[in-house]
């Protein structure tokens, strides 16, 4: 390669001496080289070479243009390579415009060449504007100046990318000067502040003001001055775009009911974090009047008085934080929560009234059994993460009492101290006594100090010693963690704190329990009990190991000895059956429970028997203990105990089927428990495992709340042939009754019907499918009928193929059990040739072995012969006479057997259940009940539950223990229980398949997850009588399930329009299951209900019904909750854990749906009057409108019709819709995105317009998606668009839940293509009013400003949602271009 370059007689550098010898490398050197030169002999300065001539910009331009051209045919590079090189050449002019910016003869030299250059095309254009823009220097006056020169040159060559960047880099270069501006700098902020309106606004608009609008963000604060009014255009566009995609401005407004839709913020995170509209919360003020920071900060104050589980505040904290990208505002809110939290206790409890010793009842006191269930809350909250103790700890020592007085207060020392065992706040405590301040060390333990009342202790109420020995159980606590490796000076510190508060009490209890046996934890007395709990808060692992070692020594008295066969004492053990009261278990320290409950869980998932005490006193703590961690260990337990340990997984089974599924039903991860266990249902060899595995899969599968995720391939799914069906019927009736959060879930639903079908062939009857989701009725109605498995003539040839076997029965057990192994085939055929045998000759001396026999097979196949046995029963055995469904053929058609045939088989079938156990009870049941289009199965069914008494007197036994409801507060349970077993005994041990350990289970308890399902099939085929029948019968079954009103109102919902519920009198019988229900209803309902006069539901009465709920969810929106003492209001139980509702809130709503759906009245005029208390003229209640909205979304479809024809009245029918107009005295939408949001609240309920448009915005927020597909036909309904007002309208109710339809690709675009022919219906009207006003508009409800909106919410649709159909986009393409001039340009952008 040469050293050198020459010039040819034109001046210019030959690339042909720049390389030699073939060499195709870019050398930038030697390009620096020549082009340095270049421009020094151009701008006359000596380089290395001599030049005699001048040259000239023309010169140079041949020059660049030569030399580029003399590289690419010498080195053939191209693309990345030659940008490389365009790189380094631009470089170098702007780095010699640099060094000669002050001479400006060789400056305006420079200046021509690039601007001449850009002309010729020799550099990409994009990357020269790059370049520009990163050498840029706004400070300096020629340098900027050149550089918007460029822009202006090229901006329409340039790419999209390269226009933002534009955009972007010239803000970041006026944002980038000081506040005082040098006349050359104003006069370049001009220039920028040109070119940026150059790029965003008329005539030229190279960028949609939406791009505009997501490319600038930040702090209207901290906008450069020269900004504020170019950013203040498009802050206030962001704000009615944000608006226009809320409710009231606020994504977060109807949150604070709980648990309604904790998936939906998800598919918002997914969206790319430009177009995140939402706005952030602010940083929390010191005045606290921030009407945005109290709404959230009242939601979570009404979460955390309520106990509302821990992910449900987690889901409400991430759908604050997440979707706008921070976490320091909402642990803020969550913090101050807590701190009012505290605030309302110590007012409370200083105006309750004073408790008596002798009441032992209120031994602990109501209102401290509120102090110990905001301890559980708190203490979770500092475990997980969600709460700063040493901020909260800060903050609450500089709060003060309503009346203005320092917060003092032992009971706040007592909370403090319950997360003093938690490691990070040990290490807090540690760190912090090494901070010398004064005479103090660190600020923890004199704010610890400061919440102390001496004064305190004057009540006899023993509560108060665990409230007044809190100071020194904590310096005890922070003396021993900081153990002797502390100063001396930091021990004698909290030596002398100790001698000050020294609590002679606390003494004499420790030296009580160093001198005292071991307590009878029975037989505790009210003191004894009061000072174990104290004690528990620094001597926990003590107090602990006391309650375990108490709980799993052998019980001494012979009579509380629990054998679980009689006859067989082998098979039992001796042990407590007594647990631990709940009321003790509550008021230990939390640490204590913890502790207690870590030692029995190493009982509960070992290899030792365990005693009904243990087993009981595990579930009390499992609901009683903060956080989920211990819910995830027994989670873990399940995947541990394999099918090979059936007795430790049936023990574990018996827990979670009778006492846990209400502490697992408040968690998502219920559905994680089915899919983990039907693996165990599948492998087990156990008869009674599987039916206990079997009965709790069911009760989740009726249960669940949301659509099941499939963790393995849809294609290998297979749960058994009972809960194959169970699950479709789950899918269907959680499809209509709680709908789904995001149709991304039901993506996959075909697959999952298609492969259910294909594992457990079934034919739905006709009655079934009417109630199905239309998705269901369409698969179904495709597949083909099953054929017949078993016809009489098979089951006759196996009796010919076996007949001296089953000749003599009673001695074939093994020759039919090795055939059997052979030939697998026949098993099926096994238990209807014995029916056939028992029926025909009235043969049952070979039943018992009949019964070995069926148990040796694996349970999972006896389930499926059960079934198909019960096909066999009603198609082809004697009850249908001559005429089996295998002799007629494709035109069977059942016959009605006599009363005589039924009465004979129900007989023998009983006898088969409960005599000689061949078949087990609720499978054949779920097997009639499958039958439903055979007109003999519902009256077998009678027989079996009403003539039969089998059943019933079981029911009877069971109810006439009178068991506590309240399982939690029955101490004898299990001697009780263990008297029904004795005379109803169930699972009969035998060689091959021992009894395992029944705690809990019986089958009247199995029975009522099927019953649930029989009142369904019932409904169904309009079955009435047997109906009515059976409820009066069982009522009583139903106080011991585990969700009764959820039952009862979903099968209302999911039935309403069944023929035998336009009586009203069955509706009200079905209340009759709820009778030991937490339901309450209306005085006026129960009224009716005694008197059944229609009369009392008068207007008043909707009032009432609404009034009820609103008080429930109501909020002040203009400053925090009142912390003064509220003496009528009552505390709320601590152990809500255990009910069926996990809030009051909750609570109401269901009660209140439960009353609109069992009215006598049409729903249209239920809806009718929900709708005048809405559209009353002096309604200003955002509450009552809230709750109108929750009510209509949690009712079914005929209850919404009244509600859509109200709102098409309105838009078509309202002056404020009729016409458009440039000005209006009253817009009917106010654009202005206001902070103080009780001004939206008012603006939103002031006219009929408003509030039909914010009832369907919060009705369809409520809704499950399903509801959404009206969407289309209410815009259809529309057309043609009369007014932009109108189309305004419908885009504001559409935004809101734009991100919850994102999966239905299909719908969405509908929606969208429906608005799109509104504006094309407006278009004449546009542009006239454009003809006639212009373009220009600083009024925020102009029409063009209204347009503007409509145009913005488009433009994020378009970048939001990529993935629609790819039809979608083109069909609205083709509908602009039909549209006048000016929508077409306002809409270019988006096409492109």
């Amino acid at each position: 390669m040469t050293t050198g370059a020459k010039i040819n007689s034109d001046g210019d550098v030959l690339m042909s001496d720049i390389t030699s010898d073939g060499a195709s490398s870019f050398d930038s050197r030697l390009q620096t080289t020549v082009l340095t030169n270049l421009l020094n002999k151009s701008l006359g300065v000596q380089g290395i070479w001599s030049f005699e001539e001048v040259i000239t910009v023309d010169d140079c331009i041949e020059g660049l243009c030569f030399m580029k051209q003399e590289w690419r045919e010498l080195e053939g590079n191209g693309g990345k390579e030659e940008r490389k090189l365009d790189l380094l050449y631009l470089n170098i002019i702007f780095d010699f415009l640099a060094k000669y910016a002050t001479q400006q003869e060789r400056y305006s030299f420079l200046s021509t060449l690039l601007l001449k250059a850009l002309d010729r095309k020799i550099f990409d254009v994009n990357q020269f504007i790059t370049i520009a823009l990163q050498r840029a220097n706004i400070i300096e006056g020629p340098s900027f100046k050149l550089t918007c020169k460029c822009i202006k040159r090229c901006i329409q060559k340039c790419a999209k990318d390269t226009v933002y960047d534009i955009l972007r880099r010239v803000i970041e270069l006026i944002q980038s000067l000081p506040t005082d501006l040098t006349p050359i700098q104003f006069k370049n902020v001009n220039r920028a502040i040109r070119i940026l309106e150059m790029l965003v606004e008329p005539p030229h608009e190279f960028m949609s003001p939406y791009a505009a609008m997501i490319e600038i963000t930040g702090d209207m604060s901290k906008v450069h001055w020269t900004l504020s009014g170019f950013f203040r255009q498009f802050h206030i566009q962001k704000q009615n775009l944000v608006s226009m995609l809320t409710i009231l401005d606020d994504p977060e407004l109807c949150r604070i009911v709980g648990p309604s839709k904790e998936e939906e913020f998800i598919p918002r995170l997914k969206i790319d974090r430009r177009h995140l509209l939402l706005p952030e919360d602010p940083q929390p003020p010191p005045t606290n009047t921030s009407t945005i920071w109290n709404r959230h900060v009242n939601s979570l104050l009404q979460m955390v008085r309520e106990g509302v589980p821990l992910q449900v505040v987690k889901s409400q904290i991430a759908s604050v934080s997440d979707i706008r990208h921070q976490t320091t505002s909402t642990s803020d809110m969550l913090l101050t929560a807590n701190i009012l939290r505290v605030i309302q206790l110590v007012n409370s409890i200083e105006g309750a009234p004073k408790v008596e010793e002798k009441n032992p009842d209120d031994a602990y006191g109501s209102w401290w059994d509120e102090w110990q269930h905001f301890a559980d809350q708190f203490y979770s909250f500092v475990e997980n993460g969600l709460l700063d103790y040493d901020k909260f700890m800060t903050t609450l020592s500089q709060s003060r009492t309503a009346k203005g007085q320092k917060l003092r207060d032992n009971a706040v020392i007592w909370l403090l101290t319950q997360c003093l065992p938690l490691n990070n706040i040990k290490e807090l405590f540690r760190t912090d006594l090494q901070m010398k301040n004064g005479s103090d060390f660190g600020h923890l333990i004199p704010s610890v100090m400061g919440f102390y009342n001496k004064e305190q202790a004057t009540n006899t109420a023993l509560y108060h010693d665990l409230r007044d020995t809190s100071l020194t159980c904590l310096l005890f606590r922070v003396y021993n963690i900081i153990g002797t490796g502390a100063s001396k000076e930091i021990q004698q510190y909290l030596n002398t704190l100790s001698e000050k508060v020294q609590n002679v009490t606390v003494h004499k209890y420790r030296k009580w329990w160093q001198e005292t046996e071991t307590p009878d934890f029975y037989t505790l007395q009210p003191k004894v009990a009061a000072i174990i709990c104290v004690l528990s808060s620094f001597m926990s692992s003590r107090i602990a190991n006391a309650i375990s070692d108490f709980i799993q020594k052998p019980e001494t008295d012979p009579s509380l000895t629990m054998y679980y066969n009689v006859s067989d004492p082998g098979l039992g053990f001796t042990g407590k059956l007594r647990p631990i009261s709940i009321n003790f278990l509550a008021h230990l320290s939390i640490r204590c429970r913890q502790r207690v409950l870590e030692g029995l869980e190493l009982v509960m998932f070992s290899d030792e028997q365990k005693n009904p005490a243990l087993v009981e006193t595990y579930a009390r703590l499992l609901y009683i203990s903060p956080g989920s961690r211990n819910k995830y260990k027994l989670q873990s337990q399940l995947h541990v105990h394999n099918t090979e340990s059936p007795a430790k997984l049936h023990t574990l089974l018996e827990i979670l089927n009778f006492r846990l599924l209400r502490y697992f039903k408040f968690h998502s991860s219920t559905k994680e428990l089915f899919l983990d266990l039907f693996g165990c249902l599948m492998r087990t060899t156990s008869h009674q495992l599987w039916h206990s595995l079997q009965n709790f899969l069911i009760k989740i599968c009726l249960n669940l709340k949301y659509m099941l995720k499939f963790s393995k391939a849809t294609d290998t799914v297979d749960f058994g042939c009972v809960l194959n069906r169970l699950v479709i019927v789950s899918l269907a009736k959680t499809l209509r009754t709680r709908g789904i959060s995001d149709y991304a879930q039901v993506r996959d639903l075909r697959k999952i019907l298609n492969r259910l079908y294909t594992v457990t062939p079934h034919q739905w009857s006709a009655n079934t499918l009417k109630y199905f989701p239309s998705e269901f009725v369409e698969f179904y109605n495709q597949v083909q009928v099953p054929p017949q498995v078993i016809t009489r003539d098979t089951v006759i040839l196996e009796f010919k193929a076996n007949q001296q076997y089953f000749a003599a029965l009673d001695r074939s057990g093994e020759a039919f059990l090795n055939q059997y192994k052979m030939n697998p085939q026949s098993r099926p055929l096994f238990l209807c040739v014995v029916w056939l045998i028992t029926l025909e000759h009235k043969k049952t001396d070979g039943l018992a072995t009949a019964q070995q026999i069926l148990y040796a097979f694996p349970p999972q196949e006896l389930t499926q012969y059960i079934y198909m046995f019960t096909d066999f029963l009603l198609e082809e055995s004697p009850i249908q006479g001559a005429s089996p469904r295998s002799a007629m053929g494709p035109g069977f058609v059942p016959q009605v057997a006599t009363t005589e045939i039924i009465r004979e088989v129900g007989s023998l079938l009983a006898s088969f259940v409960w005599t000689y156990h061949l078949i087990d009870f609720e499978t054949l049941i779920l097997a009639l009940l499958d039958k439903d289009a055979d007109p003999n199965s519902y009256p077998l069914i009678e027989y079996l539950l009403i003539s039969d008494n089998q059943f019933s007197q079981r029911v009877e036994g069971f109810c006439s223990l009178n068991l506590n409801k309240e399982h939690w507060r029955e101490e004898n349970y299990y001697k009780k229980h263990r008297d029904y077993e004795q005379k109803f005994p169930e699972f009969v041990a035998g060689p091959g398949f021992p009894k395992l350990p029944s705690y809990y289970g019986n089958v009247c308890l199995r029975f009522l997850p099927i019953f649930d399902i029989m009142v369904g099939r019932l409904i169904e085929n309009e079955k009435t009588e047997l109906l009515l029948k059976l409820i009066s019968k069982y009522f009583k079954l139903y106080s011991y399930h585990e969700n009764p009103a959820n039952f009862v109102a979903d099968l209302l919902y999911y039935y309403f329009e069944s023929p035998i519920f336009q009586q009203s009198d069955t509706k009200m019988r079905l209340l009759k299951l709820l009778e030991s229900s937490s339901i309450t209803f209306s005085s006026v309902f129960t009224q009716y209900f005694s008197t059944k006069n229609i009369s009392v539901f008068s207007n008043q009465y909707y009032k009432h019904v609404i009034a009820r709920l609103a008080t429930g969810i109501s909020t002040t929106y203009n400053s925090l909750p009142s912390t003064h003492a509220n003496n009528q209001q009552k505390p709320s139980q601590i152990f809500h854990v255990f009910n069926e509702f996990s809030t009051t809130t909750s609570r109401t709503i269901t009660s209140v749906v439960l009353e609109l759906l069992v009215l006598p009245l049409p729903p249209n005029e239920t809806t009718t009057h929900l709708l005048n208390v809405v559209f009353e003229s002096q309604l200003r209640s955002f509450s009552t409108m809230e709750s109108v909205g929750l009510i209509l979304a949690n009712l079914p479809t005929p209850f919404h019709r009244v509600l859509y024809e109200k709102a098409l009245q309105v838009i078509q029918q309202d002056s404020v819709f009729m016409e458009n107009s440039v000005s209006r005295e009253l817009p009917p939408f106010t654009l202005h995105f206001a902070s103080d949001y009780s001004s939206n609240i008012s603006a939103s309920i002031d006219n009929r317009a408003n509030k039909i448009l914010l009832l369907l915005q919060l009705f369809f927020h409520y809704s499950s998606v399903e509801n959404l597909r009206i969407v289309p036909s209410l815009i259809a309904a529309i057309k043609p668009v009369k007014s932009i007002q109108q189309l305004y309208f419908l885009c504001k109710m559409v935004g809101p839940f734009i991100y919850r339809i994102a999966g239905n690709g299909e719908l969405l675009g509908q929606i969208l293509h429906g608005l799109m022919e509104g504006l094309l219906d407006l278009s004449p009207w546009i542009q006239s009013l454009v003809v006639h006003h212009g373009t220009g508009t600083n009024d925020a409800n102009h029409p063009l400003s209204l347009l503007s909106v409509i145009s913005d919410f488009f433009h994020h649709c378009k970048a939001v949602f990529p993935k629609l159909p790819a039809e979608v986009w083109p069909k609205m393409q083709g509908l602009v271009g039909m549209m006048s001039p000016e929508l077409q340009h306002q809409l270019k952008h988006l096409f492109l």
